[in-house]
């Protein structure tokens, strides 16, 4: 995070990560024990534990327009993150926000760094958390129409 060509960079305003990121995206990894944990979890979650030299990977994104797309799970830049995002995403108004604030903040994945995530181990859990997601991203559509052409200026960058 710290390296001077991931240093975040922002515009005039302080409101948009120009240049450098404020959040570095690590691969996601399946803990083995949360994929051996039922049928269900063994079936979807695929090969849990690390395997660095066959599950590495480039993410598109980042490879054709230098930034990724964060998912909830990383290192951000404290003071860029309170700076830029200070009131630009009303509470309670956004499920997926981490979506937003990798657009704000500007993404960078580094796949040499895997964190190990869990997995729904039952079919009903796995729903619940896919709904809410779902849901998340509607709400994103709905943010995006909000009257305050503000914030929707610095979240499409043209």
């Amino acid at each position: 995070m710290a390296h001077i060509l991931n240093k975040p960079v922002l515009n005039e305003n302080n409101t948009l990560v120009i240049d450098g990121y404020g959040i570095m995206q690590p691969r996601i990894g399946v803990n083995i024990l949360a994929s051996k944990k039922s049928l269900f979890a063994e079936i979807f979650a695929g090969n849990g534990g690390t395997d660095s030299y066959t599950n590495a990977v480039s993410d598109i994104y980042q490879d054709n327009f230098n930034e990724g797309i964060y998912t909830g799970k990383g290192i951000y830049d404290i003071e860029v993150f309170e700076k830029v995002l200070n009131n630009a995403i009303p509470e309670n108004t956004v499920l997926s926000h981490d979506l937003l604030e990798g657009n704000y903040l500007r993404c960078g994945l580094v796949s040499d760094i895997l964190l190990m995530d869990g997995y729904p181990y039952k079919y009903n859990a796995f729903m619940t958390r896919l709904h809410r997601w779902i849901r998340g991203d509607w709400q994103i559509t709905k943010w995006l129409r909000r009257k305050n052409k503000k914030s929707i200026k610095y979240f499409i960058k043209i």
